[in-house]
């Protein structure tokens, strides 16, 4: 049977109904239309894809009155549209955001309501009121909208705690952290932030001293350009000394190699314009010295030179040129 395009739009328009139709069945507990295209509830619990990932769920609280959980786990873009189906369909009945099932690995889940799904809740909404109010402190232009999320945060967890006060009996309540609290809260990001460059920049050096050391061959091509005199992997070199091994090649972390005569040559030509590096566009007569191996400068700036796909900094050329004693 052949479709038209008119009849694969028409399915995509019924399958978009139906599951919505699902969500609106769902909510109202109409027990009909409980499966659509990926989409199906089974008697207050609704799904995406399969019973691992409950996207929402009807229950009685322990005051008598029905109320409805939402999962907000980011999972898939169907699954979040399956999600505002839900949320759509439901905007009638008080809800509020909870860590339902959502385990790609298991469907087996609890079912019942217990005190560990009201302390992750407690957790979650808690994250919501300290990262809202911190990025308050630090807004200018959307500071009442990060306030009111974390307001919000406060109110529903509070909520939902009059709602179920036994099952959240030792929980705390939640209210906003005071400015001085926020401040300590946003010193202690700073310090961690901190922390976290001077370990990835140690880790970089380390990776960086490795690879110039010969101890590893490959670098990440999003790392500075490294230079070092190629030496030879053949099996029947390994045993050799590095010294006994090393080749008339010069070898970038980037994975290019140009021969060593025709680098010490272009670095001799270049470095006479470093200090005003637009100088050498005047020298047409340069030509081929401008090359190295296959590859032509395109670009000389204060800060190194751009050859081929690869910019190298002055520093590093430096460096190098100084280890092949080239700086005489």
């Amino acid at each position: 049977m052949k479709l038209s395009i008119h009849s694969i739009n028409n399915n995509k328009q019924i399958n978009k109904m139906n599951n919505q139709m699902v969500a609106h069945n769902w909510a109202n507990q109409t027990n009909k239309g409980k499966r659509g295209s990926n989409f199906f509830y089974e008697g207050k619990s609704i799904y995406s894809y399969g019973y691992h990932f409950e996207v929402g769920r009807i229950v009685e609280t322990e005051k008598g009155n029905e109320i409805v959980l939402l999962n907000n786990a980011s999972y898939s873009v169907s699954t979040s549209k399956h999600q505002g189906y839900v949320r759509q369909a439901c905007n009638h009945i008080e809800s509020f955001d909870f860590p339902l099932h959502n385990s790609s690995y298991s469907a087996h889940w609890n079912h019942e309501l217990n005190v560990n799904h009201f302390t992750r809740a407690f957790n979650a909404y808690g994250n919501i009121v300290i990262e809202s109010s911190k990025k308050a402190s630090r807004s200018r232009k959307y500071g009442d909208l990060w306030i009111e999320d974390a307001q919000n945060a406060v109110d529903q967890w509070n909520k939902l705690k009059a709602y179920f006060p036994t099952l959240t009996k030792g929980i705390k309540k939640l209210k906003l952290p005071s400015d001085v609290q926020i401040k300590k809260l946003n010193d202690q990001d700073k310090k961690e932030r901190a922390k976290e460059r001077k370990e990835k920049q140690a880790r970089f050096e380390r990776e960086e001293n490795a690879w110039l050391n010969y101890e590893r061959d490959y670098m990440r091509y999003d790392r500075k350009c490294l230079l070092r005199q190629r030496a030879s992997n053949h099996p029947n070199d390994i045993g050799a000394p590095l010294k006994a091994r090393l080749l008339n090649e010069v070898e970038t972390s980037h994975g290019a190699r140009v021969p060593l005569n025709d680098a010490k040559r272009f670095y001799g030509v270049i470095k006479n314009f470093k200090t005003n590096p637009k100088r050498i566009d005047l020298y047409s007569n340069l030509g081929d010295q401008l090359k190295v191996g296959n590859f032509r400068l395109s670009n000389l700036t204060p800060n190194g030179a751009n050859i081929g796909c690869h910019f190298i900094a002055w520093k590093e050329m430096e460096r190098f040129a100084t280890q092949m004693g080239w700086q005489s």
